[in-house]
């Protein structure tokens, strides 16, 4: 017996075949996407983490020993590194006094310090104040927190950044493949129980100032945007640096500074011959000229220790 369908009966399963056939090929486009989007986007991590790699190597720290002069500044820095509460330093001085450079060299001499491993906000493993909102409620809950040792980090704070990179923001990434809300820690999470370091600061533009005030004043910053709120540790040690001649510091900045460093140009021949001398030399071949320096400043300027030799000054 043979059944015989009407042309409108017809139509209408090609219909659903077809739209079938469009559903399941979108399925499998979004799906190709969504891979080739985590594969790009993992690639472009990787480049970037390579190239990053590259630049650390191809561009040295000039080693701190071998700065010239700037005793004011170097002492003031270290000062600054043995007791972070002095609350940072503020240097003022002409073009070409290496203010950034001696900045940039204090890498060399920050020590190791114990953090949560796989913790954007470099976050203290037994102190609950220095703990991001997650590690917290770990740390409440009675849960093992796996730790590790890594350098005290040194972050520049660039003069074109913006507030969402500063302080900041929605993962876009998650956003888009998993369809949630996330947070992108900022700079002020990654510079938190290390240095923010700003060159130029009294070029920054006024709204990153205020910004940068609220988390020096608290030790916190806190997020409120696109339906996320959160709040996290951003204890740093501020230093800054600028040109007089280029403009002034606002004064609601300057007080936030614990020490104020005035350099000059150096004078002497002797010592400006010596400074072209050396850079030319750490130019040359940077790994030869690291190499020549002595590799604990602290221990040959302080025998007796940072903190006894503090002590001592202070009882004096």
């Amino acid at each position: 017996m043979m059944t015989y369908l009407s042309p409108v009966t017809h139509s209408v399963a090609s219909l659903r075949d077809s739209r079938r056939a469009v559903s399941h090929s979108r399925t499998k486009m979004t799906n190709k996407s969504r891979s080739c989007t985590r594969l790009s986007k993992s690639t472009f991590r990787l480049r970037a983490v390579s190239e990053e790699g590259k630049v650390a190597e191809a561009r040295p720290v000039y080693p701190f020993t071998a700065i010239i002069g700037q005793e004011e500044m170097k002492f003031a820095a270290l000062m600054n590194i043995i007791d972070p509460n002095i609350g940072g330093i503020m240097v003022m001085g002409d073009r070409g006094t290496g203010k950034s450079t001696t900045v940039r060299s204090l890498v060399d001499l920050l020590p190791l310090i114990d953090v949560v491993k796989d913790d954007a906000f470099m976050s203290s493993p037994t102190d609950p104040n220095l703990m991001s909102p997650e590690v917290l409620a770990t740390y409440r809950a009675g849960g093992q927190l796996e730790t590790t040792k890594v350098p005290i980090n040194m972050v520049d704070l660039p003069l074109g950044a913006t507030e969402d990179r500063v302080c900041g923001t929605i993962d876009i990434e998650k956003a888009l493949t998993e369809g949630t809300k996330a947070f992108e820690p900022g700079l002020l999470a990654k510079a938190n129980r290390g240095i923010l370091y700003v060159d130029e600061v009294n070029l920054l533009d006024d709204h990153l100032v205020d910004v940068l005030l609220d988390s020096a004043a608290s030790g916190w910053n806190t997020v409120e945007r696109e339906g996320i709120s959160i709040c996290h540790p951003a204890r740093f040690i501020l230093i800054g640096s600028g040109n007089p001649e280029e403009g002034e510091l606002r004064p609601q900045l300057l007080d936030r500074f614990g020490m104020h460093a005035q350099i000059r140009t150096v004078k002497l021949p002797e010592e400006r011959v010596k400074v072209v001398e050396e850079r030319t030399d750490f130019d040359s071949n940077p790994k030869a000229f690291r190499s020549s320096m002595p590799s604990n400043y602290l221990n040959s300027t302080f025998p007796d220790g940072p903190s006894q030799n503090m002590r001592k000054s202070k009882q004096a």
